[in-house]
């Protein structure tokens, strides 16, 4: 947010006067301030009323411009800031602004060319520097970033969200390392701004510290205590690193924050699954399902095994074939129909495995991945542990780390092992 205008007297034959009457200055900084407590849009009423009673206030509409790419509204904020720069020509903050709006709408050329001149207009002005450099970020243009955000950063050494930029650009490349260090020197300028922690996490992830990562976790929600991200984040890292029941403990919290989002109940769901809490991850998948998961097949698929494995095979093939009668995503005859027969009996092991194979390399895998698992599962549930025990062992040998499939097959292994 820009710096209060304020405007002095100007002295006529010994008598302060304001430049205009009517208090369109009073409502203009009644408006300020409603933006300054993040109250934008009845900012935005009081800047149009200050507008009504003095149509020559120009700077009002910089103001203006700024609150509404505040509520997400580029194209309002695109015009504001034309106007006010028809008026004022050089002012570096109207045209970093207007590039903010342009680099919004996914405009970058035009972007690019608004901060290009906010800079020649000021080369010290570090946050168009810093804006510059994340426009060329967004463009893949990394190496001509880094020089940007390294200007931004010696112009304004103490102001962290600099850091925050080139630690994320950093990142970005692949200079996990850089990122970090970044990370901690904005943490150690503002130790209670959960931007850093929040950033410093998902860097130390990259870098494959998980413990490191739930620990800058456990600090952002030091701070912010109702922060449903940062919950759902740290499940997600304990669920890598193994701790199954402080990721449902942590699910269960975004739960509690947010109790009508389907994604964390299909976060909490697999967990529970890979638990071997199957009523529970039932309920979960369900719930998924209620609250309109934009992904539909994969848990009806765990809500068929989870049936069949509580012995109620006939209701799980009732249920899924119901569900795919009446689909409403994805082509007939894609991959999700093939696990389906597949699991309902419709097609045989050996072609659903020949079906699995029959794409490029990277599908491939990621096809061999599902089906090695659901072969798996199907193989246990027959009471054949050892082929089971080969084909979760197969899944796991595709690497698809990222798929819920990989992850429950380490556990069943877990089980299968165990249980020897």
């Amino acid at each position: 947010m820009r710096k209060l205008l304020v405007i002095l007297p100007v002295i006529f034959l010994g008598v302060p006067q304001f430049i205009s009457a009517e208090g369109y200055y009073d409502v203009y900084l009644r408006g300020w301030k409603q933006a300054e407590r993040g109250d934008f849009a009845k900012a935005i009423a009081d800047y149009d009323k200050s507008l009504a009673l003095n149509t020559n206030f120009s700077s009002v509409y910089c103001d203006r411009a700024e609150a509404k790419a505040k509520l997400g509204d580029f194209d309002g904020a695109i015009v504001d800031y034309r106007k006010y720069l028809a008026a004022k020509p050089h002012d570096s903050y109207g045209y970093d602004g207007l590039g903010m709006a342009l680099h919004k709408k996914g405009d970058l050329d035009a972007a690019l060319t608004n901060y290009d001149k906010a800079i020649e207009l000021k080369p010290e002005y570090a946050e168009a520097h810093c804006h510059r450099g994340w426009l060329l970020s967004d463009k893949g243009e990394f190496a001509k970033a880094l020089i940007e955000l390294d200007t931004a950063v010696k112009l304004a050494p103490k102001d962290a969200v600099m850091l925050y930029n080139r630690g994320n650009v950093k990142n970005s490349k692949g200079d996990v390392q850089g990122a970090m260090a970044d990370y901690t020197e904005a943490i150690k300028i503002n130790p209670n701004d959960p931007l850093g922690y929040s950033n410093r996490a998902l860097a130390k992830i990259n870098a494959g510290d998980l413990d490191g990562a739930v620990d800058d976790y456990d600090k952002l929600i030091q701070i912010t205590p109702d922060d449903r991200v940062a919950y759902l984040d740290r499940g997600l890292a304990k669920r890598d690193k193994g701790d199954l029941i402080g990721a449902a403990k942590d699910f269960t919290k975004a739960v509690e924050l947010k109790p009508a989002d389907p994604e964390v109940y299909s976060f909490r769901a697999y967990v529970l699954f890979n638990l071997g809490q199957l009523t529970n991850a039932m309920t979960d998948f369900r719930k998924t399902l209620e609250f309109g998961s934009k992904e539909q097949d994969y848990p009806n698929f765990r809500l068929w095994l989870i049936q069949t494995k509580l012995g109620h095979q006939e209701i799980a093939d009732t249920e899924l074939n119901a569900y795919w009668a009446n689909r409403k995503s994805g082509k007939q005859g894609d991959w999700s129909s093939r696990v389906a027969h597949f699991l309902t009996g419709g097609l045989d092991e050996q072609s659903f495995f020949r079906f699995a194979g029959d794409a490029d390399k990277k599908k491939e895998n990621e096809q061999l991945c599902e089906a090695w698992f659901y072969g798996a599962e199907k193989r246990l549930m027959a009471g054949d542990e050892k082929v089971s025990l080969d084909y979760f062992e197969k899944c796991i040998g595709t690497k698809q780390k990222d798929f819920e499939e990989y992850q429950s097959a380490i556990f069943e292994i877990k089980r299968i092992k165990g249980g020897k």
